[in-house]
Parts: structure tokens; C-alpha cells; sequence
């Protein structure tokens, strides 16, 4: 048996560690211990520890998920208030055990917290700590999670665009910051940010549900985490340890400093526990490529209409990932992808994006040594994360 201690801290660097510990196991039984709370270092690192436990969950033949607590109702309750805690808990719950510290059962007591979590995602209440996750859990009953109404109605996928209702909680996270700490730009934009997130969560409605052979997947998670940050450039940087291609995104000039010398970014983040781009793409479970054959597959991803679906709906798929980077270039945001044994990334602000039908023209560049042509093989992760960080200070846009 092996065992996994997640800290409070979370980086990016952090979690592609615990990826070391868990492929470093005999892969039979591994336990994952959680800490009381979580503190996110960098952007984008909460769907990537959700991710990370995904892939857990996929590759080890048991183990448990011990919380910090006592099995008592008020200590469930407060526990699973939180996003990391309630997400882990509705992906463990149904195939393993989630237990306290002296090894008993939680999920008896863990009903009314998990109905006052899907309550409050179902009524798209406002944000928690200038955070908020929607999430759908595809193996999961309505009432006990299932898919939430921001982005489905009678478990359909809502097609109108303008009828999902996570709309409203980007009004609300402009209210957090008035006095002009966002640009007039960036609240002109707001449909634009709007299109961005639903691309990304059709995305997955389209192709993360079921793995290559179109099997549903039991447990399966997808869903949206949008998030402020605001802190000093020299903060960000620092926190970003030696994930060069961010560093260098934050150290951009074009990125104006803001009231008090502080940066305000948007992140927006869709994640799932599907098969992956390149598995789905390729239609492959477990594919045996290398690095390079990877990336040229998920470069056609980015190319509009390019799409392994040959249904009478192709037109209208695949146009997900290639709207995400032409919106992104109005801002000079930046775009992070982990999937399979890759995580690329792709900044707007070097590299403009022009429209292209040549996958080899879409750049992205390995998120550690900052290159095209040399990317770092990491441990196999389920599914993918998307993440999007979007500047809400004024940028200069070199055209």
C-alpha cells in the first residue's frame, strides 16, 4: 500500500510532483490524504490537482480518500463547503471510500452538504472568495450533483449560447473590482469571454462524456472554475517557479501596472476526465506517441472545423479551440494546456494568433523549457485542462 500527502499549498510545480509520487507506487492500492483547506499558488492549479486525482482514480486499483476530520456532521458539512473538498469527495464517493482520521466513513453524513453544494451552483449564486466552480458529474444522480443548470436543461446541453446563465457571474466579478480597476476594453469584451466559455464547455459536452469507443466513463467530472487574482507582478513571478513560459508572460511590459502597482487577471479554466485530445483526436485509448506526434495532434485540434467527429454535425464542432485563440489575441492573454504527456502553453502577447488551416502553424510551446522543438515529457494525466488567463489591466497590443 502507498500513500499520498496533498499539502495546503498547491503550485504548478507542487502537482506535477504528486504525478511523480503516484507513478513512482505499485499502482494496487494508494490512499490520497487531503489537508484542511487549500491556498492556490499559481494560476490554473485547482483543475490541475481535480486532474490529478482524476488520474488517480483511473490508474490504481484501490485506495481511499482520507480527510482531515472527524467523522461528526458539522465537520462534514464544513469541510465539503469548499470547492476541492466537495469535487474530490463526488469523484471518490461511488467506487472508493472517503474517510476521517480514524478511518471511518463520511459519506453517510454527507448528504446535506452535498445537496447545499449543487443547490448553490444550480441557483449560479454569486462568487466564494472571488472564486466560482460550476461542475457536472456525468455518473452522478440530479440531486446529488449530476450536471448543473448553467449549462443544461432536462440533462440536454443548452445550444443557445446566450441562454447559459454563467453570464451573470462575470457581471458579478466585475462588481468585486470597481473604481476603473477594470478597463471599459475588458467589460466590452464580456460576450467575447462569454463564447470562450461556452466553446470550451461544448467541448467537453461534445467529446469528454465517454472514452474513445464511446463507453461512458464512471466517474467522470467536467467543469468550469473562473477565478480573480490580483497580486504584485514581482509576486506572480516569484510564484511561479521555474515554469519559464509564464514567468515570461508575467514579465511582460505591455501589461500595465494598475492601481497600487498591482496585476488583475481573469482565469478561466474548463477541465474534464476524459480521454484526452490526442486519445479522442486519434482515437486512441492509451496512445503510444511521442512528444512531437502528441503536440501535432493537438495543434489539430486548434484548427477550425478540423474535427475527427464525421456525423452530419461536423460543421459545428471543432470551432471551440480556434474562437478561444482569436479571442484571446484582442487581450493578449494567455493560454495553458495540460493533456496526456503534455503541458503546452501559448502566449498572445509574443505570439499573435493569425487564423490557419496548417497545423503546424499553430505554435505552442512546452510550458518549462519555453521551446517548440524540445518539449519535457510529463507522467500521464486523464483528461485535460484549459486554462485561460485573461488581463484585466490595460495591455498594449503590438499589431
Amino acid at each position: 500500500m502507498s500513500e499520498i500527502k496533498i499539502k495546503q499549498k498547491i503550485s504548478l510545480e507542487y502537482i506535477e510532483n504528486l504525478y511523480s509520487q503516484l507513478y513512482s507506487s505499485d499502482k494496487g492500492k494508494v490512499d490520497i490524504y487531503l489537508p484542511s483547506s487549500i491556498k492556490e499558488e499559481n494560476f490554473g492549479v485547482l483543475p490541475l490537482l481535480i486532474q490529478f486525482i482524476c488520474t488517480w482514480e483511473r490508474i490504481t486499483d484501490s485506495g481511499n480518500i482520507i480527510v482531515p476530520i472527524k467523522c461528526v456532521k458539522d465537520e462534514v458539512n464544513q469541510y465539503l463547503e469548499q470547492y476541492f473538498s466537495y469535487v474530490i469527495f463526488q469523484i471518490a464517493q461511488k467506487y472508493r471510500d472517503v474517510v476521517d482520521i480514524s478511518g471511518m466513513s463520511i459519506i453517510p453524513l454527507s448528504e446535506d452538504a452535498v445537496k447545499k453544494m449543487t443547490s448553490l451552483m444550480n441557483k449560479n449564486e454569486g462568487p466564494k472568495h472571488n472564486s466560482v466552480m460550476l461542475i457536472c458529474f456525468d455518473h452522478i444522480d440530479e440531486s446529488m450533483g449530476g450536471v448543473v443548470n448553467a449549462f443544461y436543461s432536462n440533462d440536454k446541453f443548452i445550444i443557445n449560447e446566450d441562454e447559459h446563465k454563467y453570464f451573470e457571474q462575470l457581471y458579478r466579478f466585475i462588481d468585486i473590482y470597481k473604481n476603473n480597476l477594470i478597463t471599459d476594453a475588458v467589460k466590452g469584451n464580456l460576450q467575447k469571454l462569454k463564447g470562450i466559455i461556452y466553446e470550451l464547455i461544448k467541448n467537453t459536452d461534445d467529446w469528454a462524456k465517454t472514452n474513445v469507443y464511446g463507453d461512458i466513463l464512471y466517474p467522470n467530472v467536467r467543469g468550469l472554475y473562473l477565478k480573480l487574482h490580483k497580486n504584485f507582478r514581482n509576486n506572480f513571478i516569484d510564484n511561479t517557479s521555474n515554469f519559464n513560459g509564464l514567468k515570461k508572460y508575467l514579465s511582460h511590459k505591455e501589461i500595465q501596472d494598475g492601481v497600487n502597482k498591482e496585476l488583475y487577471f481573469l482565469e478561466i479554466s474548463v477541465f474534464d476526465s476524459g480521454p484526452g485530445h490526442v486519445g479522442r483526436y486519434l482515437k486512441l485509448k492509451e496512445p503510444n506517441l511521442n512528444l512531437k506526434e502528441q503536440v501535432n495532434a493537438l495543434q489539430k485540434c486548434l484548427i477550425k472545423h478540423n474535427t475527427s467527429d464525421i456525423s452530419h454535425e461536423r460543421d459545428f464542432r471543432g470551432l471551440g479551440l480556434d474562437r478561444v485563440l482569436e479571442t484571446l489575441n484582442s487581450r493578449g492573454g494567455f493560454l495553458m494546456i495540460r493533456t496526456e504527456n503534455l503541458f503546452v502553453y501559448r502566449d498572445l502577447i509574443n505570439n499573435n494568433y493569425i487564423h490557419t488551416n496548417k497545423p503546424s502553424e499553430i505554435m505552442l510551446q512546452d510550458i518549462k523549457t519555453d521551446l517548440v522543438d524540445n518539449y519535457s515529457m510529463k507522467w500521464r494525466a486523464t483528461g485535460s485542462v484549459i486554462s485561460i488567463i485573461y488581463p484585466l489591466n490595460e495591455v498594449t497590443i503590438h499589431e
